[in-house]
C-alpha cells in the first residue's frame, strides 16, 4: 500500500498489528490511540437532512477537547464494510480518554453527489476525522460503458465532500484511491511519484482521471486553506462484501463467480484474456483495513 499527500509509509505489512497501530496512531489521528469504541446507532439517529437548503449556514466547528467523532463514507462497499467490521471487532475501550465516535454512512443515508445532502450528514454528525470510501465503482464492462457517469459522480462526491471538510474544520480527511490511477503500462514496482507521467488504462478513463484529482484537489486545499487530506493508494483489493457480478464486478470476484456458475452447471471455466499478465490482489478483511 502506498501514501500520498504529505505521509509515507514505512511500516512492514507483514506484520499487521504493528501497520495497524502506526497508521491509526500517526497518520489517521495524530496521535498514539490504541483503542476506540463503536457508536451502534442507525444513521436514521445519526443523519437529520431536515438543516438541507438553500440558504446553508456554516458548519459548526466541533469542540477540540470532545471525543472524536469519526464519519466513514461509503460504509456499505468492500473498504468501508471491513473497516466496520474491524472497528467493532478491535477498537474497543473503556478510557473515556481514548475514546471516539464512529458515524458510517452509504448511499442511502446521503447522496454526496449533492451539496446539501453532503452538508447536512456534515452538520448532523460534526466529524473530527472523516474516512472518505464512496465512490461510484464498475469492473471492466461498466467503466467502458459509462465513462461520463464515473467521472461526473465521483468528482461531485469529492468536491462536496472536501469542501465540506474544509468549512467543517475537520483535523484530518484520508481519501482511498485504486491501482487504476497509475499510467497504462507503467514499469513495476509502482509509487506514487509516476502516477501523473501518462495517461490511465483507455477502459477506466473517466473513474481513474476523477480519481487522480483527489491527489490535486488535497494537494490544493492543503496549501490554500492548511487542512490536513491525505490519500492512500492500495492494490487491488478484494473481500467478502464485494461485488461479486460477472458483468459489472472487478476481476476477482467476477472470476469467482463465473467458476462457481461452471462448476454448478458441469461447464468449462473460461477465463478471457492469454494469461500472461500478473496482478496482485489483497484481502481487504485480513489487514487493509486495519491500517486506516
Amino acid at each position: 500500500m502506498g501514501c500520498v499527500g504529505g505521509c509515507v509509509c514505512k511500516y512492514d505489512v507483514a506484520d499487521p498489528d504493528a501497520c495497524i497501530n502506526a497508521w491509526i496512531g500517526k497518520l489517521w489521528l495524530g496521535r498514539p490511540m490504541s483503542v476506540c469504541t463503536i457508536t451502534e446507532s442507525s444513521m436514521a439517529d445519526v443523519i437529520d437532512t431536515s438543516s438541507a437548503g438553500d440558504q446553508r449556514r456554516p458548519i459548526a466547528t466541533p469542540d477540540l477537547d470532545a471525543h472524536i467523532r469519526i464519519l466513514v463514507t461509503g460504509s456499505n462497499g468492500l473498504v468501508g464494510m471491513a473497516v466496520r467490521e474491524h472497528a467493532a471487532k478491535r477498537l474497543m475501550s473503556d478510557d473515556d480518554d481514548a475514546q471516539a465516535k464512529w458515524f458510517f454512512a452509504g448511499s442511502k443515508d446521503a447522496d454526496l453527489r449533492d451539496r446539501d445532502a453532503t452538508f447536512a450528514l456534515f452538520e448532523r454528525v460534526k466529524p473530527t476525522h472523516v474516512l472518505h470510501l464512496a465512490a461510484h465503482v464498475g469492473g471492466l464492462f461498466a467503466n467502458m460503458k459509462y465513462q461520463v457517469e464515473f467521472w461526473r459522480d465521483n468528482m461531485a462526491m469529492q468536491d462536496n465532500v472536501f469542501e465540506c471538510c474544509k468549512e467543517a474544520g475537520v483535523k484530518r480527511l484520508v481519501s482511498c484511491l485504486s491501482t487504476c490511477i497509475f499510467p497504462d503500462g507503467a514499469p513495476l514496482p509502482m509509487n506514487e511519484s509516476i502516477i501523473m507521467h501518462g495517461p490511465p488504462h483507455f477502459t477506466n478513463r473517466g473513474y481513474a482521471y476523477a480519481k487522480r484529482m483527489v491527489l490535486m484537489l488535497g494537494e490544493l486545499y492543503n496549501e490554500q486553506y492548511g487542512t490536513n487530506f491525505a490519500t492512500v493508494v492500495p492494490c487491488n483489493v478484494f473481500g467478502k462484501h464485494d461485488n461479486f457480478s460477472i458483468s459489472n464486478g472487478h476481476v476477482l470476484p467476477g472470476l469467482m463467480h463465473k467458476c462457481y456458475l461452471a462448476k454448478q452447471r458441469n461447464e468449462p471455466f473460461v477465463i478471457w484474456g492469454s494469461g500472461k499478465p500478473l496482478c496482485v490482489f489483497f484481502d481487504i478483511c485480513l489487514r487493509f483495513a486495519g491500517s486506516f
